[in-house]
């Protein structure tokens, strides 16, 4: 037999219904006169309605003491120390790590002391509380958006998640007042020293052209790389800087240099090039067939050639040392390459 579902009644004899309760509960059924049927239902079930109450908090008002009152101060000021109530402008003494105040009705009891004498605060610079903004210089501001990329760096004409975007040293110095009005003393830019020239293959997979705006790849660690500007662009920044009263801080690698591009053996004129590969007349321009990607520049380059034993390798560093000492102008990076080179043991320090 189906719930919810008219059973018809048999007509002169008894209508026997078999009923199969499964669930318990209340269940009803209800007759039609017009069809000679039953109908059965299964009643939903009644739920006391439940009223919440809050119980009501037990609040006692706090009163003002009347008595003075002890306050410990610990050690942060020492005994001897006059202190003065903010509010009103009572003055006490630290005795014993302690001071003795009066309660204030005006202020709800609420004590704020001070000292009476204050030493003078210094205008020197300390960089343990310094408010520093960090700058990624080439990613900040671009104060000349129409101006093509020096040394033949180029967009890749995607997503340019490895390139130069154009943030300058100029750039910075157009939002001095932005930063300023953070509360910055203090800012610190990204390596600007000159950086290779050309790129790297991007990621794992080479899957895009990696240029060293990040001033991680130094080439030259004596000039300003020309994507950031140059030696007038940097002073006329530390100058406004300073006169805002903010330091720059100049970030400098010199635990590594950069890598070799295509773009700056070209620039050194350097023969260590693939005869065989064709190659564009502007060597920076190279881009990777489709079977290639962007690590396949090294392809084109004889690692095995004196040319890059004497460029990259030990060798020609250990000659630029030399040579460079003797004219008495050494870079401080082969100073480190001949400390390395010319004593391998050197002595600690």
């Amino acid at each position: 037999m189906k719930f919810n579902t008219p059973i018809p009644l048999l007509c002169g004899s008894d209508s026997v219904l078999p009923l199969n309760i499964r669930f318990t509960g209340d269940y009803s059924f209800t007759y039609s006169a017009e069809d000679h049927s039953l109908v059965f239902k299964r009643q939903p079930k009644k739920v006391a309605k439940k009223e919440f109450k809050r119980p009501i908090p037990n609040v006692q008002c706090e009163t003002l003491p009347s008595e003075p009152q002890v306050i410990a101060v610990g050690d942060s000021y020492p005994d001897g120390t006059q202190l003065r109530d903010v509010f009103t402008n009572d003055i006490v003494t630290v005795k014993s790590g302690k001071v003795t105040v009066k309660p204030n009705q005006a202020s709800g009891g609420l004590t704020l002391l001070e000292p009476v004498e204050t030493t003078p605060k210094s205008d020197a610079l300390n960089y343990r509380n310094a408010n520093i903004y960090f700058v990624m210089v080439d990613r900040f501001n671009n104060s000349n958006p129409g101006a093509p990329q020096p040394y033949g760096r180029q967009s890749d004409g995607k997503d340019n998640i490895g390139t130069f975007h154009g943030g300058d040293l100029n750039g910075i110095t157009e939002k001095l007042d932005y930063i300023k009005a953070l509360g910055t003393n203090v800012i610190w830019l990204s390596p600007i020293v000159e950086q290779v020239h050309g790129f790297v293959g991007g990621g794992d997979s080479g899957s895009f052209p990696f240029y060293g705006y990040h001033g991680y790849w130094t080439r030259d660690f004596t000039k300003i790389d020309e994507s950031f500007g140059n030696d007038e662009d940097l002073k006329r920044l530390v100058d406004e800087a300073h006169k805002r009263g903010i330091k720059v801080l100049l970030d400098a690698v010199v635990n590594h240099p950069g890598y070799s591009t295509l773009a700056d053996i070209q620039f050194d004129e350097l023969n260590v090039l693939k005869p065989e590969h064709q190659l564009p007349e502007n060597i920076a321009a190279w881009q990777p067939k489709s079977s290639e990607n962007w690590h396949s520049y090294h392809s084109n380059i004889d690692y095995q050639s004196d040319e890059w034993t004497h460029w990259w390798g030990p060798i020609g560093c250990a000659q630029a040392y030399l040579a460079m000492n003797n004219r008495g102008q050494v870079p401080l990076r082969f100073h480190l390459l001949g400390y390395l080179i010319l004593e391998p043991n050197p002595p600690r320090r």
